[in-house]
């Protein structure tokens, strides 16, 4: 699919619905894509306790709610753009309407993961953070290539070539890999905790529902970056590519699973 982001700057259409979609994709970019990674770093360090989490409240609310608002302006534009330019370019628009959604639920994930900051005060012992903060820094690498798909710099849309539209389609095949890779590494850590019998069940809970948000939001991710590979029925079904093209699993390892119950 991500030769129609191309195409629709190539002549396929009229100049003012290349210019309306040029609008909305700039619009996903820069008010959804980059305020819900913005979200989640602050979330994600509040958590971690790189942040005072009372101190970044109101951005983050602020953020929530542009976010929000965002989405739906970014629906209604779409629904203008077909009721004007007609049914050509209606699978743009279908799928643009499916991860502006996932991009909206970034920044929901984004609030609860602060939620748990404010409502678990306990620092996270230093084995969890540190893989807490290594996937958190997996994720937003992961935000900063899908971005990359999307937001193409003025003139570089009638530049593209077979070449390059192949190499696009090839890096979003390997972030929805290493989506996958993450959700797994998150799995991984939820079902230990939660097998976990201990005095500090509180503290398992509230590590279990952290990488469940961590893994949520990689999803999405993923979702957003399937739009670029995948025809319009499926979207969010990225199942065989993981298959077909197996990653890595930089996972944490059972032997970190067991460094952390020696130091509960």
């Amino acid at each position: 699919m991500f030769k129609w982001f191309l195409n629709m700057f190539k002549g396929l259409f009229s100049d003012s619905a290349n210019e309306s979609m040029k609008r909305i994709r700039s619009q996903f970019c820069r008010e959804l894509l980059v305020p819900s990674r913005h979200a989640f770093k602050l979330a994600t360090d509040a958590y971690l306790r790189f942040a005072d989490a009372q101190e970044i409240r109101e951005e983050l609310f602020t953020l929530d709610r542009s976010i929000n608002k965002s989405e739906r302006a970014i629906r209604k534009e779409l629904v203008i753009h077909t009721s004007v330019h007609g049914t050509a370019d209606f699978d743009q628009c279908l799928i643009m309407m499916s991860i502006v959604k996932d991009a909206e639920r970034l920044g929901d994930i984004a609030k609860n993961i602060y939620d748990l900051a404010v409502s678990v005060p306990d620092v996270p012992e230093d084995d969890v953070k540190k893989i807490l903060e290594d996937i958190q820094k997996r994720i937003l690498t992961l935000n900063d290539t899908c971005l990359k798909f999307f937001d193409l710099p003025n003139g570089e849309e009638n530049s593209q070539n077979e070449e390059m539209e192949s190499k696009n389609e090839a890096e979003a095949r390997e972030l929805i890999c290493q989506a996958a890779a993450i959700e797994d590494a998150c799995d991984q850590q939820i079902l230990w905790f939660l097998a976990e019998k201990n005095d500090n069940e509180r503290i398992d809970v509230a590590y279990a529902l952290a990488f469940r948000y961590f893994k949520r939001y990689a999803s999405h991710i993923r979702n957003i970056a399937s739009s670029i590979v995948q025809p319009v029925h499926k979207i969010d079904f990225t199942g065989k590519i993981v298959k077909n093209n197996p990653l890595n699993n930089d996972s944490p390892s059972e032997s970190q699973n067991e460094e952390i119950r020696e130091n509960k």
